[in-house]
């Protein structure tokens, strides 16, 4: 897989148009105005678009091989296309940036805009497949998933050179606010995965973008099974195995891989997610470990009988003491282990050497697992501690108690000790004449598929997905995900299946395969696209061990947080129509997701049209228990969003609550979009609260 990234921005003087139009109209008056920022690609010498507006969500099929737009439901919502919009006409030329302007229907206060990759050209016989017309030549032409398998237009040699994310079975679409008179910008952030042509560990000097390779296995070359994990007896299992290794280049960057959450499903509703970073224990500041894993899991049935920890006492002390008295903390959640059989404990209280008085100290601590073989607690590793002084020191450790775990009864059901093993680091090989590093880092995961069958599991498969970018991670990679707008980036999705009932599934899954398929994700306002999974685990180059995105201080952040971030609400009413009501739900809320975020939903924003007959609109509050802060933000044509004013509201007192419920006033900005922006105040947050803001003249 190999990426280059694309932006594409469509800005738009918004017009009312006859629905019906079909060609586009002189751009006299009001206009939409189309920017595509340079392809990028290492010969690149122009690039083709076909474009087309809509004034209803437009349906698949939606164009043709030519750039047309098809089907008479689409032709019904068609505002205006145009099948060839070159770089060559309306751009920079061998860039392939763009710009075209045209009119959209502000009838209506949504329309649609579809873009399509017609064609990447290059230089004389570097492509696949000979060019006509305006980009006429010989082998100039890239192919893609359609054209490699067509003659017309295409090469049909069976081998793509790139995947297109806008091709003409998927455009790319997105829905936009279309009013008279103003001025929207829809942007386009497009990545194109080009075939690297070389096994990745060939990959040569001056690449300047994204490598990586990916495998999925179960069997060796034939059907012999991979066997690489152990079971109980010291015997090697069937095992899957999932490698994946990546360069961000031979450049000023850092090579970071991304990677999803790594679940088995089986038959019956069994879901097991594992963790890669090999981090268990609850202190965020300590790294995960490579090696042997395992997860407890429990499927269908029922629990009759509660599991118990063991619990007792943890002695940490120091092996050397400092010449400078410091102080050692050792936070609860600390995890030691046990050197004899690998068994996890952690610390359940916070506790401190002060070296310049003691040597040591107690504290409780548990098992990480129900089960009576954790009623012995001795043998622990060391582990090693950061201190006051900045320096690191050796703790050594012992235990005492641990009785009374109890392993849970389980009826009906079955519970499963899941092994898993996971490897990382880096490569040191070299891909310049100079000697520069390759940048290469991998991340492999192994899963004793061995434990599964003989749980008694059936048709069994593994999931998850990988990409890389260069570090710091790129900007579109916000809260887990794309972060958008309009934006498009390439991924390896890693699907397939263990086990073919209660049988081994023998298989070699190179990348490129239905178990590992090179795929375009999408951010979220992109219509009908393919979302883009949450990437909730990354490994940097260099560093100790992965992480997860939720331990990482200030990666998250609360998303709609300004007025720039608003959603659509819709048109301020006229007359005697009901006034339009804004939603901010769940104001102070936990919106953890998949990547275990905890960010607190404390700000949301919403804008509306305004309406040029208005002078004033009014807004009264529902709902709410908390202290918020309402701003309230106007925004004319493509300039920014300007504060008007605002005010702060205690939903906690009588005269707080009188006060959302009567509302106020603002000067109407005729047609221009008015933003509301409400933050959460109150900390802690005792109650989520949905708020609602309804506002009309």
């Amino acid at each position: 897989m190999y990426l280059r990234s694309v932006t594409t921005a469509l800005i738009g003087t918004l017009a009312t148009l006859a629905a019906c139009a079909k060609q586009v109209p002189e751009p006299t008056g009001p206009r939409i105005a189309i920017d595509i920022a340079p392809l990028t690609l290492p010969g690149t010498t122009g690039v083709e678009y076909a474009i087309a507006v809509f004034n209803e969500s437009p349906t698949n099929p939606m164009f043709d091989a030519d750039g047309e737009v098809i089907s008479p439901a689409n032709d019904a919502r068609l505002v205006w296309q145009q099948a060839s919009v070159t770089s060559t006409r309306f751009g920079n030329g061998d860039g392939g940036d763009i710009t075209y302007i045209g009119p959209c229907d502000a009838s209506v206060a949504e329309n649609w805009v579809a873009i399509v990759l017609r064609n990447i050209e290059v230089d004389s016989n570097n492509g696949s497949f000979d060019g006509t017309g305006e980009f006429a030549g010989t082998r100039n032409l890239l192919d893609d998933q359609n054209s490699a398998f067509s003659t017309a237009p295409g090469s049909n040699d069976g081998d793509p050179d790139f995947q297109n994310p806008c091709d003409f079975n998927s455009p790319c679409v997105r829905k936009f606010r279309c009013a008279p008179n103003e001025d929207t910008e829809v942007v386009f952030n497009l990545t194109v995965m080009r075939d690297a042509r070389q096994g990745f560990f060939d990959v040569a000097v001056d690449f300047q973008d994204v490598f990586c390779s990916m495998k999925v296995d179960t069997c060796y070359e034939g059907t012999e099974p991979i066997e690489l994990l152990f079971d109980d007896e010291g015997h090697r299992v069937e095992t899957v195995v999932i490698a994946a290794a990546c360069s961000a280049g031979v450049k000023d960057t850092n090579t970071v891989m991304w990677m999803a959450p790594l679940t088995v499903t089986c038959d019956g509703g069994v879901t097991i997610s594992l963790d890669p970073t090999g981090d268990h224990d609850a202190d965020p500041t300590t790294p995960g470990r490579e090696g042997n894993q395992s997860i407890d899991a429990i499927a269908d049935g029922e629990v009759t009988t509660v599991g118990v920890r063991s619990a007792g006492t943890l002695t940490f002390t120091l092996e050397t003491t400092p010449s400078t008295p410091t102080t050692i903390a050792i936070p609860a959640g600390t995890l030691v282990t046990r050197v004899d059989n690998g068994l996890d404990y952690l610390t359940t209280t916070a506790v401190s050497i002060d070296t310049a008085s003691s040597s040591s100290v107690q504290v409780t601590a548990e098992a990480m697992a129900d089960g009576v073989e954790y009623d012995s607690a001795t043998g622990f590793a060391t582990i090693s501690r950061a201190g006051a002084d900045g320096a690191f020191h050796t703790l050594n450790v012992s235990g005492s108690g641990f009785t009374g775990g109890l392993d849970p009864v389980v009826e009906g059901g079955i519970q499963i000790e899941l092994g898993y093993a996971t490897y990382w680091g880096d490569e040191d090989l070299t891909c310049s004449p100079d000697g520069a590093s390759c940048n290469k880092a991998y991340w492999n995961v192994a899963v004793n598929v061995r434990d599964l069958m003989d749980a008694g599991f059936t048709n069994c498969r593994v999931s998850t997905a990988i990409t890389a970018s260069g570090s710091p991670a790129l900007d579109q990679f916000v809260n887990g995900g794309l972060a958008g707008p309009g934006q498009t980036y390439g991924y390896v999705d890693i699907d397939a299946q263990l086990m073919f009932g209660a049988r081994l599934a023998c298989f070699e899954g190179p990348m490129g395969s239905e178990y590992a398929s090179a795929e375009y994700g999408a951010s979220v306002d992109m219509v009908g696209s393919n979302p883009f999974p949450n990437l909730c685990y990354y490994f940097e180059r260099g560093s100790v061990a992965p992480r997860s995105l939720g331990e990482t201080d200030n990666y998250f952040t609360d998303p709609d947080s300004n007025a720039d971030d608003a959603t659509y609400g819709g048109r301020i009413p006229l007359g005697d129509a009901p006034p339009l009501r804004l939603v901010f739900p769940q104001m102070g809320g936990d919106s953890t997701g998949p990547c275990q975020s905890r960010v607190l939903n404390r700000v949301a924003a919403v804008y509306f049209d305004g309406a040029s007959s208005l002078q004033e609109f009014t807004w009264r509050g529902i709902g709410g228990t908390g202290e918020y802060q309402i701003d309230v933000y106007t925004k004319a044509g493509l300039a920014g969003w300007e504060l008007w004013g605002g005010y702060t509201v205690d939903l906690r007192t009588d005269l707080g609550r009188v006060f959302f419920a009567a509302g106020g006033k603002f000067p109407n900005a005729g047609d221009s979009a008015v933003a509301l922006v409400v933050t959460r105040l109150d900390d802690p947050v005792v109650t989520v609260d949905d708020i609602v803001i309804e506002v009309g003249p």
